[in-house]
C-alpha cells in the first residue's frame, strides 16, 4: 500500500486563527512557502513576515486545522522552525523545475 509522504509544518497563531505554514514548499518566485487556512485555504506566505507577526499555536489552537489537513491527505510532521539551508535547497529545486531561466522575465505564475 502506498504511504503518503510526510509534509513538514509549522503551525502559527495569526489573527485569532490557526495557520499551517509548509515551509518547504515553494509557492511562487518570490520564494514564499504555501501555507493554509481554513477560510482562504491554501496560498503563498511569506515566512519572514508571518513568523515576526504571530506565535507558536498550542496544540488546541491547531487541532482542527490538522484533523482538516489529515482529511485532505496531508501526512504531516509538525516542526517548530525552519532550517534555512533545507528552504534555500527547495527554492532553487523549484526554480529548476520551471520552464523559465531568468526569474525575472516570468510572469509569476504559481510554481
Amino acid at each position: 500500500m502506498y504511504e503518503v509522504p510526510k509534509t513538514e509544518v509549522i503551525f502559527r497563531y495569526w489573527k485569532s486563527e490557526a495557520i499551517a505554514l509548509f515551509p518547504y514548499e515553494i509557492a511562487d518566485f518570490d520564494g514564499n512557502c504555501l501555507s493554509y487556512m481554513t477560510v482562504g485555504q491554501h496560498s503563498a506566505a511569506n515566512y519572514d513576515v508571518l513568523i515576526s507577526v504571530s506565535r507558536l499555536a498550542t496544540s488546541e489552537e491547531y487541532a482542527s486545522l490538522q484533523e482538516e489537513l489529515a482529511r485532505i491527505g496531508y501526512n504531516l510532521k509538525i516542526v517548530q522552525r525552519r532550517q534555512y539551508q533545507r528552504y534555500r535547497r527547495a527554492v532553487v529545486d523549484a526554480m529548476s523545475r520551471t520552464p523559465c531561466t531568468r526569474v525575472n522575465a516570468c510572469s509569476r505564475p504559481p510554481i
